[in-house]
């Protein structure tokens, strides 16, 4: 209650002074003394709307104070400043009523689409679209900004914070990319982004743009003033290819960054890269069988799943936010994340030549783990890694987990005949490694390895007894690799522009793209994965290149893959095969199989259900996988530039200028009786290498060149009467070749003959393609060996 002075009169007594008041006057005071409590509900819900107003203002006025001036009242000689000129403006048109879900009572707040924050022309001709990846926004103007500003202000609101970030940027032009790292909260909410230009002669309004949440996933772009498809569409149609590519490396990326080469979850997640949630799978190794073994092909995120089992061991919780491992602790129950001591020896990238090498990596890997807990390094690699559990163990009393990547590195870089001393020396030295942590299981919460061979063969575990190859469980079918839903759903705006460069639909795209990198089986369950790298390098560039393949053939088919004697040209047909035998790499020479397989030129084509002891069919398992496999084997059968030479071949037949295409072929095939292939058989069969010379070696050759090229080619082709040799489908034109090889028992024509007599040409009629068969026949006498003559007419 406010004191009352009552005023004394000059003329009244010196007495006591009685003041009356009536119980409505006092109630009325009482309610004016509560500042906070107004009298009526309207002037609550209006003094809560100057609030929220405010609030709101306050972390805009960095954008408000440019873009309105401040206005003259209508009392003479007052002026409103630009602020208050914001706030009546906000008030009147950018906010609005709801009700309150806790009270049920009237409220007001901020209606975000409506709000305004600069007076001028509208930017509806001009807009910003957003897309998302983890911390980072990717602001584009598809078309610019209007001519002559000077200056970009941009402001993003996010209202689950009550935080604002504002940028103040240079001028961007049509298709070039502006990226903003917004602060850790904005992650996994709602965002309001609003935008303004300065300069250009005249005062411009403000836009605004919505982004919803990501979910942890990545969320998907929020274009203003129409569908983000149907305006880069609009955009895409009105420039040409070159244009677009030129504009997309000088404006960053539109969508978000790709993580190409990236293999750091931490820096994926923090930088703002996209990703494919795996975590879920990530939780069930977590909880699987202590000592995990996974073999996969290069360049399918081994190293990447090795990082993220760092971050998870090491209690990041914040790098797993809005990811699916949060929902899988939710159903377990698991609210705190316990952390490990984790000890990650990575093998890839090294060089193993000296015979110290395996001891000078190990040092380098081992040396910050044993300072950080204040080991003197002494004795051997067994000694100091089961010391360096010890004391972890006992100093942080939690289990520690051990990651192996690349293991196999430092034998498959010795398997040659020449490095055989060095390669048992390497497996002795990693033989003490694995039975010390086998002695030291005890003390380990989780081991997890990594290669590319599998370890039956090398034989360098057999001490630990826990160990589980889970390279064929079919609940990690996916685990490396990304599936065509997982594509579909996490870059549908990457397909959706390079499918506008390709000039396909958004189906046609992807089509392309199942043909050129999908296809990759790794168990017995159906679950096809694209190769990660070159999908993400696909979708960065725009084009369908052999990424994978010109990232370097894999070190051990480049040592071990020339040793072998082995007709490749089977491999035009599928392949059938043990699970056993896929596990084993044979170092004899014999069979190749197991080691295409383990390097990804192979795959799971599929299941024999009828074998219980699991038959699998294998093939190739993509277009750029096959014409890499084929760039391996040429230099087997002929010169180095075969492939080279072929370019012009493939040309002239296309053409249907056959005679100066078998010119050509001629010098080639005479290349193959000097080929490698060649005198390994000749070494094999002995004499005079006239026996050596068979038919398949210059089949194989043939099959060879037109699959580097990328041509659809087979080789015994049944038929009604019998199998022709080499069938190629080139263009327009079925070129079908039948072979005679021998010291010229048979001529060309003989050959051409059988090819009309079994009638191989009958099973393309009808399918619109011309046929043309060609016989040839080449002499293998040791004066004239690999001599041709060729005949070919159409059928």
């Amino acid at each position: 209650m406010a004191k009352i002075v009552p005023v004394r009169p000059k003329w009244m007594r010196r007495e006591a002074v009685v003041v009356y008041v009536s119980d409505d006057q006092m109630r009325a005071r009482s309610r004016a003394e509560k500042i906070n409590n107004p009298r009526t509900e309207a002037q609550q819900l209006n003094r809560q709307k100057f609030a929220v107003a405010a609030n709101f203002l306050r972390q805009m006025q960095c954008m408000v104070s440019v873009g309105f001036r401040p206005e003259y009242t209508a009392r003479n000689g007052r002026k409103c400043g630009a602020y208050h000129v914001a706030q009546g403006a906000l008030m009147r048109s950018g906010m609005r009523l709801e009700v309150n879900p806790a009270d049920g009572k009237p409220q007001w707040c901020i209606d975000y689409p409506r709000v305004r924050l600069a007076q001028g022309q509208g930017m509806e001709d001009y807009p910003m679209s957003v897309a998302r990846r983890g911390r980072v926004l990717t602001l584009v103007f598809p078309r610019g900004l209007p001519r002559g500003v000077g200056r970009l202000r941009v402001a993003v609101h996010c209202p689950g914070v009550n935080a604002t970030c504002h940028v103040d940027a240079a001028r961007l032009g049509a298709g070039e990319g502006l990226q903003i790292t917004v602060p850790e909260g904005f992650v996994g909410q709602d965002l309001h982004c609003y935008y303004m230009v300065e300069g250009g002669g005249r005062p411009w309004g403000s836009a605004y743009v919505f982004v919803e949440k990501d979910r942890g996933r990545g969320g998907r772009s929020s274009v203003s003033l129409g569908e983000p498809s149907r305006l880069l569409t609009t955009f895409a149609k009105s420039r040409k290819k070159e244009t677009m590519k030129r504009e997309q490396d000088r404006g960053k990326m539109w969508w978000g960054k790709l993580p190409c080469g990236v293999q750091s979850f931490e820096e994926m997640r923090s930088d703002g890269y996209a990703y494919v949630d795996k975590t879920d799978l990530i939780w069930e190794m977590a909880h699987d069988a202590k000592v995990q073994f996974f073999a996969r092909p290069r360049r399918f995120g081994k190293s990447l799943m090795i990082s993220t089992l760092k971050s998870y061991f090491e209690g990041r919780g914040d790098l797993f936010e809005g990811l699916k491992v949060e929902e899988k602790r939710r159903e377990v129950g698991e609210t705190e994340w316990v952390k490990h001591p984790v000890f990650t020896f990575g093998f890839s990238g090294s060089s193993f030549t000296e015979r110290d090498a395996i001891r000078t990596i190990f040092d380098r890997l081992a040396s910050p783990y044993e300072e950080r807990y204040g080991i003197r390094p002494k004795g051997h690699i067994g000694d100091r890694i089961a010391t360096l559990i010890n004391v972890a163990y006992q100093q942080e009393g939690v289990k520690p987990v051990i990651l192996v990547d690349e293991y196999d590195n430092p034998l498959t870089d010795t398997l040659s005949k020449d490095k055989e001393a060095l390669h048992y020396h390497y497996k002795d030295e990693l033989r003490g490694f694995y039975k010390a942590i086998k002695e030291c299981s005890g003390m380990l919460h989780l081991v997890v390895i990594t290669g590319i061979t599998q370890f039956s063969d090398l034989s360098l575990f057999s001490g630990i007894n826990q160990l589980r190859n889970l390279s064929f469980s079919p609940k990690y079918a996916a685990l490396f690799g990304i599936t065509e839903e997982e594509l579909i759903e996490n870059f549908p705006e990457e397909i959706g522009r390079m499918a506008e460069m390709q000039g396909l639909d958004f189906d046609g795209m992807v089509g392309r793209l199942r043909v050129h990198y999908d296809g990759y089986r790794f168990t017995r369950r159906d679950v096809h994965v694209y190769n990660p790298q070159s999908i993400i390098f696909a979708l960065d560039e725009m084009e369908l290149e052999p990424f994978w393949a010109s990232s370097g053939t894999s070190r051990l088919l480049a040592t071990v893959f020339p040793t072998y004697d082995y007709d490749f040209a089977k491999l035009s047909r599928p392949i059938y095969v043990t699970q056993v035998e896929l596990t084993r790499l044979d170092e004899s020479g014999r069979n190749p199989i197991p080691l295409l397989f383990q390097s990804g030129y192979l795959t799971i084509a599929g299941v024999d259900t009828f074998d219980a002891y699991g038959g699998y069919e294998l093939r190739f398992p993509n277009r750029e996988v096959r014409t890499a496999f084929w760039e391996v084997v040429l230099p087997l059968y002929g010169p180095k530039n075969c492939r080279m030479e072929m370019l012009p071949f493939i040309r002239q037949l296309h053409g249907g200028e056959v005679a100066e295409a078998m010119e050509r072929l001629r010098g080639l095939l005479a290349g193959v009786a000097y080929s490698t292939m060649a005198r390994k058989k000749i070494e094999q069969e002995g004499g005079d290498g006239r026996e050596g010379l068979y038919e398949e070696l210059f089949q194989t050759a043939l099959y060879a060149w037109f699959s580097a090229l990328g041509m659809l080619v087979r080789t015994e082709v049944y038929s009604l009467k019998g199998r022709s040799d080499v069938e190629v489908h080139i263009g327009d034109r079925v070129f079908i070749f039948e072979l005679k090889v021998g010291p010229m028992v048979h001529s060309a024509e003989d050959a051409l003959a059988e090819i009309k007599e079994q009638g191989y040409a009958e099973k393309h009629r009808g399918q619109g393609k011309r046929v043309v068969i060609i016989g040839v026949s080449i002499d293998t006498r040791r004066e004239s060996r690999g001599e041709m003559e060729w005949a070919s007419e159409e059928a």
